[in-house]
């Protein structure tokens, strides 16, 4: 029995020690990760990092104040500081170059339009800085004109426009009041559809001596209103057209 038991002790003591091998060896092995491993760790944290960036941007307060509406400001207004406001805010650049950081700039500048409260302002919203009038010095004046002297009717709010006078005698016209301010128009006497016969004009005048000079001619004169026009009269005339001619 002894002998068979130093056999089997000796069995067991030699299938300890190979397994213990084999673990060693197993466990010693060491792989370096694959490239495909490693551009999927990369690709992980970039996505990780654009997501801590995203979070970031949306949470940090901007940094540029952009100009605002305190409230609403009406077509023709003369701008005052208590018309203007900051509020922080990003903006895409096409928006950026049309909108203002400074309120000094516009102190005193007319609105070509009607102003939201809070909206933010923008350079096609006001007339060019120092072409203003002075603040306060302004008048508004309404005239009913026909529409023939009124650019057919064709006369929208926010443009500007001049005033020009006719007396009774030829070559008695001239220009009582230039850069006017449109602000309101109406149109009455419509008996058909695209019919128009008077219209109703309410103007914003640089000053008091504008205003009074358009009164007048339009209580002992004629007044007509004339806008800039885009048609370019020194453009080369185009050549004549030779289709058809004989040959």
């Amino acid at each position: 029995m002894s002998a068979v038991g130093d056999v089997l002790a000796r069995s067991r003591a030699s299938t300890a020690t190979a397994g213990r091998g084999r673990l060693a060896e197993v466990l010693g092995r060491r792989r370096l990760p694959s490239g495909r491993s490693a551009l999927g760790a990369l690709l992980v944290v970039a996505a990780g990092l654009g997501v801590y960036l995203s979070h970031e941007r949306a949470t940090t307060e901007p940094e540029t104040r952009w100009i605002v509406a305190t409230r609403p400001i009406a077509a023709g207004h003369v701008v005052i500081a208590a018309d203007l406001g900051v509020a922080p805010m990003r903006l895409p650049g096409s928006t950026a170059d049309q909108a203002y950081t400074d309120p000094d700039h516009l102190i005193g500048t007319r609105a070509l339009q009607a102003i939201g409260d809070g909206e933010l302002i923008q350079r096609s919203d006001l007339a060019e800085p120092g072409a203003a009038p002075e603040v306060g010095a302004n008048r508004q004046v309404t005239l009913a004109l026909p529409a023939g002297r009124a650019l057919g009717g064709d006369v929208a709010d926010g443009q500007v426009v001049d005033l020009l006078a006719t007396g009774d005698l030829a070559g008695s016209t001239t220009v009582i009041a230039r850069q006017a301010l449109v602000t309101g128009v109406e149109t009455s006497g419509a008996e058909t559809i695209g019919s128009t016969d008077e219209v109703r004009l309410t103007l914003v005048l640089p000053d008091e001596e504008a205003a009074l000079a358009v009164v007048d001619a339009h209580e002992t004169g004629k007044v007509t209103v004339v806008a800039p026009s885009s048609v370019d009269l020194e453009a080369d005339d185009p050549a004549p057209s030779t289709a058809g001619s004989p040959r």
